[in-house]
């Protein structure tokens, strides 16, 4: 398949990575000419707990470069997904699909608004976890669920099928669920109680449980934010937000996560796309999300903060 990635950032670089290995068409589309240029040149280096590889890579700032795709992956921060969309629309043709693994809830629903009666779109969430150690250069860090589905306005069965035979070709274990909105608050809640409290504290996700007070805490906050899903009527996909919480904290203990990551970099978080989601979401059925308020405010003032550290 001729694919685009839209973003050079972690994820899309680990991705990528994946996919040229696996004899995919990868082009990445960045929005810095420079880089876009440095990542021609040298291409994708993924350093993996079995070993590293390195592919060449197609990459470039203009999409028009690239043409028509068969499927546009966006790897952006949620705030970015219409720019990056509108970056990318001279890749869309009429067989396109649109792939959105993102944080956040609402990146199928601005995709959706921006691709005026475009069906084509899948979202999702995937656990991997990974660190751009410079550019093009990406350690993965971590393994977990990578789930897509559909929203009411859905792609066809087949669409789903061709994205997850492609992901399970590169090594991407990929399940299809019939409840994306589920699937989409599984992976806030999880987010909400790791992604700020490592970037407070500047921990690594498994340093976190090492903390009893820290722990308490993502516990706290995880069944804070599950208890909104649940008043939205939402199911969620474990039992236990908490333990889930604890669960992914092991699994990606060397990882740091993209809100740490933004933090180090002094780069804007997508703390109101995922805390702010839950607070927006428990607002409007007028109930109130202290815990994730407080997270909202702190990481909003570390924003401002000058103070940089690095692990």
């Amino acid at each position: 398949m001729k694919i685009v990635i839209v973003g050079p950032g972690a994820m899309g670089c680990l991705f990528g990575g994946f996919l040229a290995r696996a004899g995919e068409e990868v082009a990445l589309l960045d929005h810095r000419p420079e880089r876009a240029r440095q990542l021609s040149k040298t291409g994708l280096q993924v350093e993996t707990p079995s070993g590293g590889f390195k592919v060449p890579i197609k990459a470039t700032a203009d999409a028009e470069e690239i043409g028509e795709a068969d499927l546009i992956f966006i790897c952006v921060k949620a705030f970015q997904t219409l720019a990056a969309i509108k970056r990318a629309a001279p890749c869309l043709g009429n067989k396109t699909i649109v792939l959105t693994l993102q944080n956040g809830l609402a990146n199928v629903t601005r995709l959706a608004e921006a691709l005026v009666n475009f069906e084509r779109i899948i979202g999702g969430t995937t656990g991997y976890g990974a660190i751009l150690l410079e550019t093009g250069h990406v350690m993965h860090t971590g393994t977990g669920d990578t789930i897509i589905g559909s929203m009411d306005f859905a792609p066809s069965a087949s669409n789903l099928q061709t994205v997850k035979s492609l992901l399970d070709k590169a090594g991407i274990a990929t399940t299809i669920t019939a409840d994306l909105t589920g699937a989409l608050w599984g992976k806030l809640v999880l987010n909400c109680a790791i992604n700020p409290l490592a970037a407070l504290t500047r921990l690594k996700n498994g340093e976190l449980l090492k903390e009893p007070a820290l722990v308490d805490l993502l516990e706290r906050v995880a069944e804070e934010a599950a208890a909104i899903a649940t008043a939205n009527g939402l199911s969620l996909p474990y039992p236990s937000a908490a333990a889930r919480a604890k669960e992914v904290c092991s699994r990606t203990a060397e990882n740091i996560n993209s809100m740490l990551a933004d933090v180090l970099r002094g780069s804007p978080t997508e703390i109101d796309e995922i805390n702010g989601a839950v607070v927006g979401a428990a607002s409007a059925l007028g109930l109130r999300a202290p815990l994730n308020e407080a997270l909202v405010a702190l990481v909003k003032g570390l924003e401002r903060s000058d103070i940089k550290k690095s692990i």
